[in-house]
């Protein structure tokens, strides 16, 4: 009798067990730092929103949407390779990163590094202009897994490690290791619809250059505020 009641208690626990473990599980995301199989490549598609500052920018540049396609692929030792692509004709953009994570149950820890690469145009009217420019961006990322819902929160540096602006054959702007700011972003992974999943995230830059703007020729050099929107949907 005690015999059964002990395989019934075991069987009880171990079912638990398994539950528990399925529900708190973490889901291999695109910003979540939690660690990724090798070569497992989480990817989201979406767009983004800049809000520039009035100081910089007129109403009509104030907020261009960027077109983005973002992914992430697991490597071993923890390390995963970060990339970004983004566009709207006028300004584009290619970042690829290196990040290393370490898994603590729920909470994870990210920390690593972006080169980006921004180049932009306009040729409208006589108009013709356009910037170049590479930005290094190392970060800290801490993400909490609660089930199939994941929450990251990232601190950054940007630093203009070069950029320059010609307008027609003239280079109006040039200027290297030039350290632009900080940002810190929030970003929530979780269920849509059936196995849809949806990235929803805010970021608030603080930079007094921001290549957002390059479009405006500012040359205020004080730190200001681009509060920064982005929707995608993981592929």
């Amino acid at each position: 009798m005690m015999m059964r009641r002990a395989r019934t208690l075991l069987l009880v626990l171990f079912v638990t067990a398994i539950h528990s473990r399925q529900a708190t599980a973490q889901v291999s995301d695109v910003v979540f730092p939690g660690t990724l199989a090798v070569w497992e490549t989480p990817a989201c598609v979406g767009a983004s929103v800049t809000f520039i500052p009035r100081p910089i920018a007129e109403e009509e540049i104030r907020q261009i949407p960027l077109l983005e396609a973002r992914a992430r692929t697991g490597l071993p030792l923890g390390f995963s390779v970060n990339g970004r692509a983004a566009t709207n004709i006028i300004t584009t953009l290619a970042s690829l990163g290196l990040q290393w994570s370490a898994s603590m149950t729920h909470v994870v820890v990210g920390a690593g590094v972006d080169e980006t690469f921004v180049y932009g145009f306009a040729t409208m009217d006589g108009f013709d202009v356009d910037y170049r420019g590479w930005l290094t961006s190392p970060f800290v990322t801490l993400g909490w897994s609660l089930g199939d819902i994941n929450i990251s929160l990232r601190v950054e540096t940007s630093i203009v490690t070069e950029r320059t602006t010609r307008v027609g054959a003239v280079v109006s702007a040039n200027e290297k290791n030039l350290r632009a700011g900080n940002a810190a972003s929030v970003y929530i992974e979780q269920p849509f619809s059936k196995d849809t999943r949806v990235l929803l995230g805010l970021k608030v830059n603080n930079l007094k250059s921001a290549y957002q703007s390059w479009l405006a020729f500012s040359t205020f050099n004080d730190p200001l505020l681009y509060p920064e929107f982005f929707v995608g949907v993981k592929l």
